[in-house]
């Protein structure tokens, strides 16, 4: 039983049941059961897993009517094992281990709905005490470009050609892209559900370590160290909250003006006899920790920081997301000399690793600056200030562009002449939401490439974005290189479709 469910009689009572992955693809990550719920590698199964050795469809999870929950083999390749024994049904107890396959081990383990809660009132917690500083560097960014915006005005036309010109513009890109990357950022911290990828723990380092830096106290100093090249698999915006906790938390530590400096080092020491890891080290110069709290600090609700500050759950938070990512956290404090946490993960070999991790900026070929040939766009945003700039970027680009600011007006115009080549559909969009939109026009066969955008980094998912045909998903905002580039690479793949299918 986790220490969570030994702190409070509110938490004593689990609500339901979940699998956790012991090993095997995603491990730590958590998923909680209902009803009836099938595992497999296929996209329509309720738990998708992508490996080799685990069936399209494995096998089935059902609740009984007194609560219990049974699992039962689909006719899998490999069987399924209830510790250690081939079952073809079987009843679960908590803490039996299923295994799929050679790699892949869940345990069953009761499920209780607060760690969920407490794990989003702490991001919120961390959003919310990061605000006034988050609030300073966009308001920065703001005034960078309406300032710029204003001496623009006040050129001729041949002195925006020019080099002031081209500084002011130069200026409001880079307001806007620094304003784009923080806003990621918190979104993703806020995002309550859990994508597990390839991470790039130095990316999140640094990352954290630009939120902290804006957001604290500038006579703070704070230190990095951080190893290339580190990477894990995990959630990333998990993994930023750990390091955001902890780097709060030594904040908070210094606070009383008894420490100046918090270093953040990454490191990835050299394999031994054991799997790689990664280490993350966060160590502040405050005035320690009292040894006889020391062993309270990762529970629930309790805090030691001066007038009982905050929710007592930073701590226990990124414990909880550490074991949950196959790691460890641990402290070392002596009182007048600061502390030290140390977070341990398993590592990934940098080489494979860097192959597969994604970054949101795709990396593409630069677009031609005219379109070859005039294809018809149709553009679906219900913001007349996107509506204005998009359309102004593709026709900048050589195409011919129709605008709709709705999903009814859309479908109205994609089932008329002339024929339009290229969707660009927004997924907030009032009345009949993007995907719903697409969803209709697919069922009435219609295959034109559709580019997805949205103001919301998260809004598809891998599984969506396979059954409804979508070419591309760009989060705003996005570079007008990326929307163009991305536009030509759809309708070339709709001319190779069509040249592929005219073959003898």
């Amino acid at each position: 039983m986790s220490r969570r469910h030994q702190t409070t009689d509110r938490l004593s009572k689990p609500t339901g049941a979940r699998l956790v992955v012991l090993d095997g693809v995603g491990v730590g990550q958590k998923v909680p059961l209902r009803d009836t719920m099938t595992l497999g590698r296929s996209l329509s199964c309720d738990i998708v897993v992508d490996d080799a050795e685990v069936s399209r469809e494995h096998c089935l999870f059902r609740q009984q009517v007194d609560g219990t929950f049974t699992v039962r083999d689909l006719g899998s390749r490999n069987g399924t094992l209830v510790n250690g024994t081939k079952v073809s049904e079987q009843a679960l107890r908590f803490g039996d281990k299923i295994r799929l396959g050679p790699r892949q081990v869940y345990v069953f383990t009761a499920y209780d709905p607060v760690e969920e809660q407490l794990l989003q009132r702490q991001r919120l917690e961390t959003l919310g005490r990061l605000t006034a500083g988050v609030a300073h560097d966009l308001n920065n960014m703001l005034g960078a470009v309406t300032a710029s915006v204003a001496y623009l005005r006040q050129l001729s036309a041949k002195e925006r050609e020019g080099l002031e010109g081209q500084a002011c513009l130069e200026d409001i890109d880079s307001a806007a892209q620094r304003a784009a990357t923080l806003s990621g950022r918190l979104l993703g911290l806020a995002r309550a559900e859990t994508q597990r990828q390839v991470v790039s723990l130095s990316e999140v380092c640094r990352d954290a370590h630009r939120i902290a830096r804006r957001t604290f106290e500038r006579t703070l100093e704070i230190e990095t160290n951080l190893k290339p090249r580190t990477f894990v698999e995990g959630d990333g915006a998990q993994m930023l909250q750990v390091v955001l906790n902890l780097l709060v938390n030594a904040r908070d530590a210094i606070a009383d003006g008894r420490g100046s400096t918090i270093r953040l080092t990454l490191d990835r020491p050299p394999p031994g006899d054991g799997p790689p890891q990664a280490v993350i080290s966060v160590q502040d110069d405050g005035p320690g920790i009292d040894p006889d709290v020391q062993h309270r600090i990762f529970e629930p609700f309790f805090s030691a920081k001066p007038n009982q500050a905050g929710y007592g759950v930073g701590l226990s938070t990124v414990k909880e997301v550490v074991v949950n990512h196959g790691g460890s956290v641990e402290v070392s404090s002596t009182p007048g000399r600061g502390a030290i946490f140390r977070v341990v993960l398993p590592a990934l070999d940098p080489a494979s690793a860097r192959m597969e991790h994604q970054t949101f900026d795709r990396q593409l070929d630069p677009p031609p600056t005219q379109s070859s040939r005039k294809a018809l766009v149709l553009l679906v945003d219900d913001e007349p200030v996107m509506q204005r700039s998009l359309k102004r970027v593709l026709k900048r680009a050589g195409f011919d562009v129709e605008v709709r600011a709705d999903g009814e007006s859309a479908l109205e115009r994609m089932g008329r002449e002339p024929v339009i080549e290229l969707l660009v559909l927004d997924l907030d969009l009032p009345g009949i939401n993007g995907l719903e939109t697409l969803r209709r026009l697919r069922q009435g066969a219609v295959t034109t490439p559709v580019i997805c955008i949205s103001g919301h980094r998260d809004a598809m998912d891998h599984q969506s974005t396979s059954e409804l045909g979508i070419h591309a998903f760009l989060a705003k905002p996005f570079s007008t290189h990326q929307l163009i580039a991305v536009a030509h690479e759809a309708l070339k793949s709709t001319l190779d479709d069509s040249d592929t299918n005219t073959q003898p």
